[in-house]
């Protein structure tokens, strides 16, 4: 049986991941308390010691506006971590899966259609910056390699999006972001995403995330929507009034076709995984 070792296992994705991957895989989990991926000494030792065929890493700085105040940390970790897990697991001669972000596409504002793998990544802001780095060192120094970018990741086990919405809205009415353009995605599908490329023996970048886009504002409407809170408004605001310390993609939405083609799967459009989501989430507070 395939092993695979997920470095990240306790994160949002992390869990939801090794969940899906124990129906087909061996699987070793590994978190902070396991190893530290800035420390590159100690990320090989792990990874020679488990001799894992697959070595997927999820483990990343994921606060975007934090990573304007703490940019070394953000480096550390999704660059220079990332290219110690490549390293790593090229040293045994696993593949390495790295996941990436839409963020690395923050400058095209013409742009009008689904960012396409091969496309020009134009950062801007340090997390873009630092995520885009990591894929480069993947890329440098993994003999065979996964890329998958995603976005607007939402699950059950960790904060997100909806959950602050469902908060916001037992208090008052909403205003939210109207002019960013993106492709919500539930880490459950995400998985089953990565599951179905690691049976296959490809390498490069893939896009994966639920089918269909909106902006914040439809999504945080569709959100109040399904959950019952008809009498919620939700009003739309500009990025320059929300005056966030980092900048967002005002268009960021991703083309998955290269993932169908590839392994025949298509991730569910983004309202029938928003409520699963809500199904699930309302099961775990009873």
């Amino acid at each position: 049986m395939t092993k695979v070792l997920v470095i990240g296992s306790k994160g949002m994705l992390g869990r939801d991941l090794c969940v899906r991957l124990r129906q087909e895989f061996e699987v070793v989990e590994a978190d902070i308390e396991e190893v530290d991926i800035r420390d590159h000494a100690a990320t090989c030792k792990l990874v020679s010691s488990i001799k894992p065929d697959e070595v997927v890493n999820v483990a990343a700085f994921t606060d975007v506006d934090g990573a304007e105040i703490r940019p070394s940390l953000a480096y550390e970790i999704n660059a220079e971590g990332a290219g110690n897990v490549a390293k790593a697991a090229s040293q045994i001669g696993a593949r390495c899966t790295y996941i990436g972000t839409d963020f690395i596409f923050a400058t095209d504002k013409g742009k009008n259609a689904p960012y396409v793998e091969d496309d020009e990544p134009r950062p801007m802001g340090v997390y873009s910056r630092s995520k885009l780095a990591g894929e480069l060192n993947v890329k440098r120094y993994a003999d065979r390699f996964l890329i998958i970018r995603t976005a607007w990741l939402f699950g059950l086990h960790g904060k997100n999006f909806i959950d602050a919405i469902l908060k916001k809205a037992r208090e008052s009415d909403l205003r939210v972001v109207d002019d960013q353009v993106g492709c919500p995605t539930f880490s459950i599908d995400l998985s089953e995403a990565i599951a179905r490329l690691l049976r296959t023996q490809d390498t490069g970048t893939f896009h994966c995330c639920n089918a269909g886009s909106c902006s914040w504002c439809e999504f945080a409407r569709a959100i109040v929507g399904m959950a019952g809170f008809d009498k919620v408004e939700v009003s739309p605001i500009s990025t320059e009034e929300l005056n966030r310390p980092a900048p967002r993609p005002a268009y960021s939405v991703l083309n998955t076709d290269k993932l169908l083609e590839k392994t025949g799967f298509r991730m569910p459009p983004w309202e029938d995984a928003l409520g699963r989501y809500l199904r699930l989430r309302e099961e775990r507070q009873r």
